[in-house]
């Protein structure tokens, strides 16, 4: 029960009781002050401070719901983005004609998206369907000797010379390492590079060509080398270049730049 307390300070100034509630300290008045109901008086202010505290909140509240669905906006755009860009690489630049200038497409079970890189010329005014299709993307040649090397530092003990493009090399005396240093400090000639591949047996030779589709040629005169050393290719220019169809026509190139089609540059990355 709460306690009651009461207090005159006479006319008109009149208390009637003041009850104090034990539990929770809360005064609660009982009377007049000049005709004024003091307890309702004191209920109205606190009622309209309260007031004035809870617009802010609101408002504070409506911001932070905003802020949330902005958010989650901008979750599903980007989602969205991503999903897109798995199928298309992004576009860049605009013709005034609205067809983009350039689009980047993923070759289906490629994990790149720059496969292919499609740039439209400026004859072209609207937009076209067309089928383009890749079987194969232009290649370098390359050639590896058949037999390992024990030691690529050690004199191999071969005699005689070998030419590889338009270069001829002495084997007499030289190493393997030797050999391949030589190839590589004469690529303008040889048309090739040269590595030693450790394939757990022993060193091959590995000769990789420096153009796209010219098949690598090599004249032996070696005596010694049996199959150590490599042979000419086997594979032919059309074995090594690109090879598409455009709208079902077949399309050969020696690069992977194919500009064959008006109004259309392919790059077969």
């Amino acid at each position: 029960m709460p306690s009651t307390a009461g207090a005159s300070l006479g006319m008109p100034l009149t208390f009637g009781k003041a009850d104090v509630n034990k539990e929770t300290g809360q005064v609660r008045m009982q009377g007049n002050v000049m005709g004024i109901n003091v307890q309702e008086t004191v209920d109205e202010l606190t009622k309209a401070m309260r007031a004035a505290e809870e617009i802010p909140k609101s408002q504070i509240d409506a911001c932070d719901k905003k802020i949330s669905a902005l958010s989650s906006l901008e979750n599903k755009v980007q989602a969205l983005y991503t999903s897109a860009s798995a199928l298309r690489g992004q576009k860049e630049g605009n013709l005034p004609s609205g067809v983009f200038s350039k689009y980047m497409y993923m070759v289906s079970n490629q994990a790149s998206q720059n496969d292919i890189t499609l740039t439209i010329g400026d004859g072209l005014t609207s937009e076209q369907n067309f089928q383009f299709r890749v079987d194969q993307l232009a290649q370098k040649d390359s050639i590896a000797g058949a037999s390992p090397i024990a030691d690529k530092n050690a004199d191999l003990g071969w005699t005689g010379d070998f030419t590889v493009g338009t270069y001829t090399l002495s084997v007499d005396g030289k190493s393997a390492q030797q050999i391949s240093d030589e190839i590589n400090a004469n690529q303008q000639t040889t048309s090739a590079t040269s590595q030693l591949i450790n394939s757990g047996d022993g060193y091959h030779f590995l000769f990789t060509g420096t153009q796209f589709a010219v098949p690598l040629t090599l004249t032996n005169n070696v005596v010694g080398s049996g199959t150590q050393l490599p042979n000419s290719s086997t594979k032919t220019a059309d074995d090594l270049s690109a090879k598409c169809k455009y709208n079902g026509l077949d399309i050969v190139s020696t690069s992977n730049t194919i500009t064959s089609i008006p109004n259309f540059t392919v790059a077969l990355n």
